[in-house]
This record gives C-alpha cells, sequence and structure tokens, in this order.
C-alpha cells in the first residue's frame, strides 16, 4: 500500500477500510515525520470543526447556505 499525504488524511477523517487503517496505524508507528503529519491533520480537523460549529449556530439566510453548498 502507497502511504502518502492523501491517505493519511482520508485515515484521519475516517474514511478508509479496516485493514487500510490497520496499514496507516503501523505506518505511522515507525514513522515520526507521518505521525507528525497525522497530529496536524487532526488539529485542523479540530479547529474546522470548532469554526463551523459556531458558523452553525447563527442565523444565516437559507441563500447563502444554497450558494454555498453548490
Amino acid at each position: 500500500m502507497n502511504i502518502d499525504d492523501i491517505k493519511l488524511q482520508l485515515y484521519v477523517d475516517g474514511e478508509l477500510d479496516k485493514n487500510e487503517a490497520n496499514e496507516v496505524d503501523k505506518f505511522i508507528q515507525f514513522n515520526p515525520a507521518a505521525k507528525k503529519k497525522v497530529e496536524e491533520y487532526r488539529q485542523i480537523n479540530n479547529l474546522l470543526f470548532e469554526k463551523y460549529k459556531s458558523i452553525e449556530q447563527e442565523n444565516i439566510p437559507q441563500r447563502t447556505v444554497d450558494l454555498l453548498i453548490k
């Protein structure tokens, strides 16, 4: 399995099947650079979640929401 940055992001997002996730687990266990990237991706995900959580609580007009979805 080729484990690149995209695969690491998919891992962080929980988008890999069990076998792929296990392979990434093993890879990052012995690869400090990959482990650091995974930690950074998790931090970014948490920041995005917090930001969108605060936006979600605002009263945004439906037309704006529709434009963002497109």
